[in-house]
């Protein structure tokens, strides 16, 4: 049995990853921006499942959140970084507060999690951090600008942590998934305000694809629900 706490967990990939561990013994302490989200799985698992509303950007709550979960669990084996959201528009397009909005969570929000869980994962001797990256960490392409390069950050950033902290028994991992039919895009994405001038160009068609404009188009298995991260 091992103890997890996973970040962003309200939907998609985390709902999945939750259900899958709790199935099989393990505990998980679940993090989302609605507390009430995981109730049926906390009413099925009791205990085993400890939830509760976070925001990432603010470091104090981050803090407060892991010491708590050290509190009621004792040890925890995994941090699993999931939590981001996409940012879509052209680069001139998307302003600067979209920009900061976007590194805050997807970068600095994952940051400062794993930053408050370090000092505990060296007190009990071992530990390992799941950073979801992402595909798009490695590449970049028309509309997908400022999303790309939040990831890229990501990327770079635990790359150097992994080293850092490997002699303390702290392992790893980036995981880069590509497309994931998740509403990765229309529950959670946000877009910029593209000036008029893209108007017919290929980012025009592309931001129309991602938020199902296109007529005759089939919403349960269209293209847009694999931009998962």
């Amino acid at each position: 049995m091992k103890t997890w706490f996973i970040t962003g967990a309200t939907g998609g990939l985390a709902t999945a990853i939750i259900s899958e561990l709790l199935e099989r013994g393990d505990r998980v302490a679940a993090t989302t921006r609605k507390k009430d989200a995981l109730a049926t799985l906390k009413e099925k698992y009791g205990t085993q499942l400890w939830v509760t509303a976070l925001d990432l950007t603010n470091p104090q709550a981050v803090s407060d959140a892991v010491d708590q979960t050290f509190q009621t669990f004792g040890t925890v084996d995994v941090l699993l970084n999931n939590a981001a959201y996409g940012l879509y528009g052209t680069v001139e397009g998307i302003s600067a507060k979209q920009t900061a909005d976007v590194f805050n969570v997807n970068v600095f929000g994952s940051l400062n999690t794993a930053r408050m869980f370090l000092p505990h994962f060296r007190k009990q001797g071992s530990g390992q951090i799941i950073q979801i990256a992402s595909m798009a960490g490695q590449y970049s392409t028309p509309v997908m600008g400022m999303y790309s390069a939040s990831k890229w950050a990501v990327e770079a950033a635990f790359e150097a942590l992994a080293a850092e902290v490997a002699p303390f028994n702290i392992q790893t991992t980036i995981v880069e998934p590509g497309g994931i039919r998740t509403n990765f895009v229309d529950g959670n994405g946000v877009f910029g305000e593209d000036p008029i001038d893209y108007q017919g160009t290929e980012v025009e068609k592309i931001v129309r694809l991602m938020k199902g404009d296109v007529p005759g188009m089939d919403r349960s298995s269209n293209v847009r629900k694999v931009y998962r991260r």
